[in-house]
């Protein structure tokens, strides 16, 4: 039986029961029965995130743990759309769609060329979004990259990105 992949999504400030559910998920990945993929903080309270990254090391469990940057985000119709988006799918499926096998540049489970850029992308906008008047955004017009590794399905991929003019 294929081990499930799983992308745990917690309000967990709000009550305790998703503390028991992460508490039983990374029992379960501890004994090999699961997967984490990651784990998605999806409430603007600062102390969401460090809980769960206390749960992970006491587990033992390396995955990562994505968070709502400000109470203003998450009340905005930009996180509105994207949590909407993101429940419309399965974990695995939102996943899935982000491998070369799936988005049609080659055939292995590997993090997509593409897929990479996008997340470049994502981060140079957020690099200079603090620069941008209110309402505007960066578009990207030039790409000049070497994926000179294949990222296997379940590593851990960050994205970084340095202003350096404006």
């Amino acid at each position: 039986m294929e081990r499930p992949i799983i992308l745990f999504d917690t309000d967990m400030e709000s009550d305790c029961d998703d503390a028991g559910a992460l508490a039983l998920l990374l029992n379960a990945c501890r004994a090999g029965e699961a997967q984490l993929l990651g784990v998605i903080a999806d409430t603007p309270g600062v102390c969401v995130a460090p809980c769960c990254e206390a749960f992970l090391r006491h587990y033992g469990v390396s995955a990562p743990i994505g968070a709502v940057r400000a109470a203003e985000y998450a009340q905005s119709p930009r996180f509105a759309a994207y949590r909407a988006h993101c429940a419309a799918m399965p974990p695995r499926m939102f996943y899935n769609r982000t491998l070369a096998a799936q988005v049609g540049s080659g055939e292995v489970r590997v993090l997509a060329t593409p897929m990479m850029i996008m997340g470049m992308e994502r981060a140079a906008m957020e690099a200079v979004r603090p620069c941008l008047p209110e309402g505007m955004t960066s578009v990207g017009t030039r790409v000049d990259i070497s994926h000179t590794a294949p990222t296997p399905c379940g590593m851990k991929v960050r994205f970084e990105a340095k202003l350096t003019a404006v």
